[in-house]
């Protein structure tokens, strides 16, 4: 059975739809704190919610975290390759449109990487997660 946001029985949004959701509210976030948003606050909300959608996540679903949260800043921040393939290169539409997802998409494995290995490292190690405090040793 899965529990839902802690609330057992309910069906409004599962623990990777809310993964999800903050991957993609994250990636936004990232791209609008770039230059022609000017919003900068929002880059370090961008990672801190990358990172918590990746703590305590699986491999592959931290992953797909780190997937999404790359497409959505990539595909925000870099629509310009779009319209360079459209105006200087004699690209029909559908193909530039291609070619930034495929671009994208490549840039995004880093993302995704990134948030496998903080998943694994909260997993892995005590005195390596960053979301738990170290404990000293008493003697």
């Amino acid at each position: 059975m899965r529990v839902i946001l802690g609330i057992r029985g309910s069906t409004t949004l599962t623990t990777s739809g809310w993964r999800a959701a903050l991957a993609l509210g994250s990636g936004a976030a990232l791209a609008l704190a770039y230059p022609d948003y000017n919003l900068p606050l929002l880059g370090w909300v961008a990672v801190a919610g990358l990172m918590f959608c990746s703590l305590g996540a699986g491999l592959r679903q931290a992953a797909a975290c780190g997937l999404l949260f790359g497409l959505t800043f990539y595909t925000l921040t870099l629509p310009w390759i779009y319209t360079v393939l459209r105006e200087y290169g004699p690209l029909p539409a559908w193909q530039a449109a291609a070619l930034l997802i495929l671009l994208a998409l490549a840039a995004s494995f880093f993302c995704a990487f990134f948030a496998a290995l903080l998943a694994w490292l909260s997993r892995r190690s005590e005195r390596l997660a960053p979301d738990r405090p170290p404990r000293r040793r008493v003697k």
